[in-house]
């Protein structure tokens, strides 16, 4: 994507929609769109919608502007493009609710208990009432003595391991067998049939300042709530642990996207500004400094930039190296990509060869990763993805000395 000006008038319209949307206080700037054509003019549609649905929040900017007597000044064509994307994403949602439903029927047979992390939890949560937040994969949080039994009960639905495709062009050779097992060491194995995954989680790792944070899975369950209108053996965790889970999530920059900001905002204000400080406070004591650093800043900066919805912020403002980080990828010192390990395939490799190939893999991209590219342009992009990375990989290294 084209690096955009933080002071664009479409980066602040979308900032001012989600602001309006985390807050729900009244948001001047969206009533005044609704009266000024100059202002609708001025702003460039096309690279809006297009970063509404790149950052699944295309849903929530349309029914902000229509909400606040906006949507109906926009050209015909964007005005019809929002309305087909509150509506398909409706219908998205209500489907994947359902998928949900079917997948933990399966487990309660088993008397298998679950916690659905993300899509599903936030869309009854906190978006009830704005059914427009996109779900693709169902997470689902089991304890792992449930593991080899859950993942029965999948193999027996029809579901197989989901086999992802690698950025490097031999890797995939030497991720055919997953170890379905306590030491995956993901905390996690992902299921697919026809189109639906299910991403299985009991001991869920985040990998933030050079560091692998683990979770209290334990107070997890223990703290969490009984939803028998999801089913008998569905439960749901307390507004801070969602939150606390959802920031380490945010905090990897694994595939950042603005929905996680919102996210992030709107639980944010539904808690009590001391009980959320204390709590993260009591958290972070845990954190090795770096992870401190970065997952504090990620809470502080989501807070100052969507908690309020009458302060626009500053473009000269610090924050927004979050904000360029989410709409354009450019690292900062606070924020960038983490290095993240695979699961150590090359070390399992007992063939000099295989070792050799293993790692003459990571400078040959795999044209399925990039939807069959081809080309120079393809190896550019991956060689320096590859050395950006490698980069961070070393400074991290280095601050740890």
């Amino acid at each position: 994507m084209n690096l955009r000006p933080m002071n664009a008038p479409e980066i602040k319209l979308i900032l001012t929609c989600l602001r309006w949307l985390a807050a729900r206080r009244p948001a001047p700037e969206l009533k005044l769109l609704a009266e000024d054509p100059k202002r609708v003019n001025s702003t460039d549609w096309k690279s809006l919608i297009q970063i509404g649905r790149r950052h699944h929040v295309l849903g929530f900017i349309a029914f902000a502007l229509d909400q606040n007597g906006a949507l109906k000044s926009l050209p015909a064509e964007y005005r019809t493009a929002m309305a087909e994307e509150l509506s398909m994403a409706e219908w998205k949602n209500r489907v994947k609710l359902e998928e949900f439903k079917k997948v933990s029927g399966l487990l309660q047979k088993e008397n298998i208990p679950v916690i659905p992390l993300k899509g599903v939890d936030l869309s009854l949560r906190i978006y009830s009432q704005m059914p427009f937040r996109q779900m693709y994969d169902a997470d689902l949080l089991i304890r792992q003595s449930d593991l080899a039994a859950a993942s029965d009960v999948l193999f027996d639905a029809g579901f197989c391991l989901k086999q992802a495709v690698t950025k490097n062009r031999w890797h995939d050779l030497f991720y055919g067998a997953r170890d379905i097992t306590e030491k995956n060491n993901h905390g996690r194995v992902s299921f697919e049939k026809e189109g639906l995954d299910v991403d299985l989680h009991w001991s869920p790792k985040y990998r933030i300042g050079g560091h692998d944070i683990e979770i209290d899975v334990k107070s997890f369950w223990e703290l969490s709530q009984a939803r028998p209108e999801l089913g008998q053996n569905v439960r749901i965790l307390t507004d801070l642990d969602i939150a606390w889970h959802l920031l380490l999530h945010a905090a990897e920059m694994y595939d950042p996207k603005l929905i996680q900001l919102l996210d992030l905002a709107i639980l944010f204000n539904r808690l009590a500004d001391r009980q959320l400080t204390a709590a993260f406070e009591e958290h972070l004591l845990n954190l090795e400094t770096s992870a401190k650093i970065k997952v504090k800043t990620l809470a502080d900066d989501v807070r100052q930039i969507l908690g309020d919805a009458d302060a626009v912020p500053d473009e000269n403002l610090e924050t927004n190296g979050l904000l360029n980080f989410f709409l354009t990828q450019r690292r900062s010192q606070r924020y960038y990509r983490e290095w993240t390990r695979g699961n150590g395939a090359h070390h399992r490799l007992k063939s000099p060869a295989g070792r050799f190939l293993y790692l003459a893999g990571y400078l040959f991209p795999n044209p399925d990763y990039y939807g069959r590219a081809a080309g120079f342009s393809m190896y550019r992009a991956h060689w320096k993805d590859l050395f950006k990375n490698i980069e961070i990989f070393l400074l991290s290294k280095i601050r740890r000395r």
